[in-house]
């Protein structure tokens, strides 16, 4: 039994699934939501790990609002999910907080960017 739940943590832990599961949030974004808010706080975590791999305007938006979480790691982990998405740092590049508002409008310029770019 410890070793099924050792293969399932590297199982989840993995990369490769972390970007197949997120391939899934574009046609089901409602579920990845559900998860996420019925779900414990490690598999809050895993579903921000996910998005990571998920360049959707509807992933983007949903990681920004997330940089206000009261839960530090949440707010970190939908940070670096954002930086792996659009390949940028802005906390750092401006020396702000990962929640400060002109961060937040540079994820939101990117996401907007995302949006014109599928008309």
């Amino acid at each position: 039994k410890r070793q099924s739940a050792g293969e399932q943590g590297r199982f989840l832990a993995s990369e490769s699934f972390k970007r197949y599961f997120s391939g899934y949030f574009s046609g089901n974004s409602s579920e990845f939501v559900t998860m996420f808010e019925t779900g414990n706080r490690a598999m809050k975590l895993w579903i921000i790990d996910c998005l990571a791999y998920a360049d959707n305007p509807d992933s983007i938006t949903f990681l920004i609002r997330l940089l206000t979480n009261v839960d530090l790691d949440i707010s970190r982990h939908a940070y670096s999910a954002l930086k792996n998405i659009t390949d940028t740092d802005p906390a750092a590049d401006s020396g702000k907080d990962i929640y400060d508002l002109d961060v937040v409008k540079s994820f939101t310029r990117y996401r907007d960017e995302r949006i014109r770019q599928k008309r």
